[in-house]
């Protein structure tokens, strides 16, 4: 059960492991009274035999095993830890240093370099993160500060902060067991809903809309588990389809076998039912993590390959698409990208070059004390960017990307860039590069961002 729970847990609606934990003390408590109850029966049957012996059926003594069983299991679940100790683990340098480990190992193994140790990982996790959160105390806007110096940003306008703001509770609606409640809340009807999900090929997703609002929203479910989803966001790039304009465009692998599938199944729906002519409905694709991926690609594949007009939404979206196809879905896609979140740095360039700043950062802290190699880092830093190299695999944010940070007083500040802004070409280790990807971070971090700001 712990494996279970804890997935339960790091689900990015987390709701679910507290609702399984008050649902235990209430069965624990049935499960009780029907014991007492059925034990005072039994009393009664034996003392009114006569004889003091009783024949229990075996359907009861079945019964009485299945309740004692259940009282067990129940008792396990509810000695599990609850919701905020998960969370403290992975905001833990040790559970940030092993999931990196595991992911630089995956890029290293590419590229036929050994795999770090695990000492080593730690080690260099720590000295980055600890040097990240000095960075914070000793200059809290730096960030702000950086962002200002980038060609090309704009602030976010108040069109743009409301689009997020309605949106964002959609994608999460992806996640929950039945949407309903979720998207009534929006003033949509629910048509269906697919639970079904088989790891790259398909996923669960919902259909919902209104005909007062002339308006439809495809919700994709994302990775439900925290324990995979660095893994899952990388992949190899193929292409996404042969009939996307502007020739050969690659994309991420699992999420493209997704994204057609979806577009094989609700492109004809959507055609047929929702942009007839006259009043066309406004159709809009949304999701988080992983499920934000795969409808970034969906609607290139709805409007590029099928031609219906769509707009897509991805919160904590990953790099999903090659370059050139990013910046031209610029006008009907936004990405929202929060604070230090790892999965919309998590491409193969990126842990490469992490990897890279790892082995510099051990080297320094080797020939140098510690005060002297943390003030090497931002050297280090600047060293290992420069020296990367685009290629024509490497794949990016889609779209419009949101920029959503907070500094180092908590108050948050926001970008309008794309997919090749700086602060998403290095992944800096910190304890909050897990806790900033779950879908409670950016619901508050959605929220309390500001349009006109940067």
């Amino acid at each position: 059960l712990r494996p279970l729970a804890t997935s339960w847990a790091f689900r990015p609606l987390s709701c679910n492991y507290e609702w399984a934990r008050q649902m235990a003390l209430a069965s624990l408590a049935k499960l009780a009274g029907s014991l007492a109850a059925a034990a005072a029966a039994a009393a009664v049957a034996i003392h009114n035999s006569g004889d003091g012996h009783l024949v229990l059926p075996k359907a009861s003594v079945f019964s009485g095993a299945l309740a004692l069983g259940g009282i067990a299991a129940l008792t396990a679940l509810l000695q599990l830890p609850g919701k905020q100790a998960v969370a403290a683990d992975i905001a833990s340098l040790r559970t940030v240093a092993l999931r990196l480990k595991d992911s630089i190992d995956h890029a290293r193994e590419t590229l036929g370099s050994p795999p770090l140790s695990a000492a080593d990982s730690y080690e260099a996790v720590r000295f980055l993160a600890e040097t990240w959160t000095s960075w914070h105390e000793t200059r809290p806007t730096f960030q702000a500060d950086e962002v200002q110096t980038v060609a090309g940003v704009q602030p976010l306008s108040a069109a743009e902060a409301e689009a997020m703001a309605r949106h964002l509770p959609l994608a999460l609606a992806a996640y929950e067991e039945d949407p309903s409640a979720a998207v009534e809340e929006e003033g949509l009807r629910l048509l269906y809903h697919d639970r079904t999900t088989v790891a790259g090929e398909r996923t669960s997703h919902y259909l919902a809309y209104s005909t007062e609002q002339r308006r439809v929203v495809l919700g994709i479910q994302g990775t439900s588990d925290m324990n995979d989803v660095l893994t899952d966001a990388m992949c190899r790039a193929v292409p996404l389809s042969p009939r996307v304009r502007g020739g050969e465009v690659l994309a991420h692998e699992a999420m493209s076998v997704a994204a057609r599938h979806l577009a094989a199944r609700v492109g004809p729906l959507l055609r047929d039912l929702f942009t007839p002519s006259g009043r066309p409905y406004s159709i809009a694709v949304t999701g988080h993590s992983l499920g934000a991926g795969t409808a970034c690609l969906l609607a290139v594949l709805l409007r590029e390959d099928i031609g219906i007009d769509v707009v897509a939404f991805g919160f904590a979206t990953p790099p999903v698409i090659g370059k050139d196809a990013a910046l031209r879905c610029k006008p009907y896609i936004l990405s929202v990208v929060h604070h230090t979140d790892v999965i919309p740095r998590a491409s193969l360039r990126n842990l490469l070059l992490l990897s890279r700043l790892m082995d510099a950062v051990l080297q320094l802290r080797q020939n140098q004390d510690e005060e002297s190699a943390r003030e090497g880092v931002v050297d280090a830093v600047k060293q290992v960017v420069s020296s990367a190299h685009e290629t024509p695999t490497d794949l990016y944010v889609p779209g419009k990307v949101c920029y959503i940070f907070a500094d180092g007083e908590g108050d948050y500040h926001s970008a309008m860039h794309d997919g090749t802004l700086p602060m998403l070409a290095t992944i800096m280790p910190s304890t909050t590069l897990l806790v900033d990807h779950l879908a409670t971070a950016y619901a508050t971090a959605v929220g309390a961002v500001q349009p006109n700001a940067h």
